[in-house]
């Protein structure tokens, strides 16, 4: 958590390998990712993480259940579109699996993301403010199934919110100001 410009889309960034440090390392399972080249890195984010970000990066010219296979296609995961239509199923849009970006819902498209992210069964998922281009009713709804589906995987869920009451579903809380710690708590309601 923190005010905007805090820091915390850009730890997410260089948590991911998908922007640079500027200094220091990061570490992830004893293996430091700041060092590794751009393949190494591809390979890295292919085998480990998934992402989901507040504006939801689906190609406008594929289709729901195509953008769910983008991921699952790079790691040539055997059973793909088997995968794919699990994925879109447990986010309950397979009568939309056939339907464009342009036309799906906010909500829709967001869990489009969602299922695209989890499709992988990444190890590490980071969601920037998911539910941040979302209605009160669409977000409540995202969020419920994003640590449904985190728990159901067993990753690990790195998110970004503004929302404290999005936040008190997380394990641990942690506040950035200016690019710095300035809290680190243990979620009371876990």
């Amino acid at each position: 958590m923190g005010p905007s410009g805090s820091g915390k889309t850009s730890l997410l960034m260089v948590m991911s390998g998908i922007e640079r440090l500027t200094s220091g390392k990061i570490l992830v399972n004893k293996q430091d990712i700041s060092s590794m080249n751009e393949d190494q890195l591809s390979v890295y984010r292919r085998n480990n993480i998934g992402i989901v970000f507040q504006s939801f990066h689906l190609i406008p010219t594929m289709t729901a259940l195509e953008n769910i296979l983008i991921p699952l296609d790079f790691a040539k995961v055997k059973n793909s579109l088997t995968i794919a239509n699990e994925a879109i199923k447990n986010v309950g849009l397979s009568h939309r699996a056939n339907h464009y970006p342009s036309q799906l819902s906010g909500g829709e498209q967001q869990r489009v993301a969602l299922a695209r992210s989890f499709s992988v069964r990444p190890k590490i998922l980071l969601a920037d403010e998911p539910t941040g281009n979302l209605d009160n009713e669409n977000s409540k709804h995202i969020v419920k199934l994003l640590f449904e589906l985190n728990k159901k995987n067993m990753s690990t869920l790195l998110l970004v919110t503004h929302n404290p009451e999005i936040a008190k579903n997380c394990d641990r809380i942690i506040t950035l100001e200016d690019g710095r710690v300035i809290d680190d708590i243990k979620s009371e309601n876990r």
